[in-house]
């Protein structure tokens, strides 16, 4: 953008303003599935909700996973875009299972093709304490420049 200054003296002087360049805005939503060892032997599905936006280099944001054994967790997120992909990790904040509060999050999501990965773990404490589980599937990823 083209403004003009007026200096004393000198007349009009042309200055140019940097225009702000527009966030960078992530939201995933989608299924993913894994497995849990003993003592459940289950497969287990998580619901997953997220939000992260800043430059395209250092977003903040937060998420929210629901799991089928009953367990939600809420979970500070930071992360970056390439393209289309996703990365973002954290810390679970929130939990109806407190002893995984503190437990790292790991999400990478594609936008191309939907799919996404949430790795929780290894695990603060709990019966799984010590262990890392990947689930894997799909979801709408929608990766912004508004």
């Amino acid at each position: 953008m083209l403004a003009t200054l007026t200096v004393s003296g000198t007349g009009m002087l042309p200055v140019v303003l940097a225009a702000a360049k527009p966030p960078t805005i992530v939201h995933v939503a989608g299924q993913v599935t894994g497995f849990l060892p003993a003592p459940c032997n289950c497969p287990v599905v998580v619901f997953l909700a997220v939000g992260a936006q800043g430059d395209a280099t250092s977003l903040e944001g937060s998420g929210i996973g629901h799991a089928t054994t009953g367990a939600t967790n809420h979970f500070s997120l930071t992360g970056s875009t390439d393209g289309d992909s996703v990365g973002l990790s954290g810390n679970v904040i929130k939990s109806t299972s407190p002893p995984i509060e503190g437990s790292p999050v790991q999400i990478e999501a594609d936008a191309t093709t939907g799919e996404v990965t949430f790795t929780l773990g290894p695990l603060a404490g709990g019966p799984f304490v010590g262990q890392t589980f990947v689930f894997v599937g799909s979801g709408t990823v929608v990766v912004a420049n508004d």
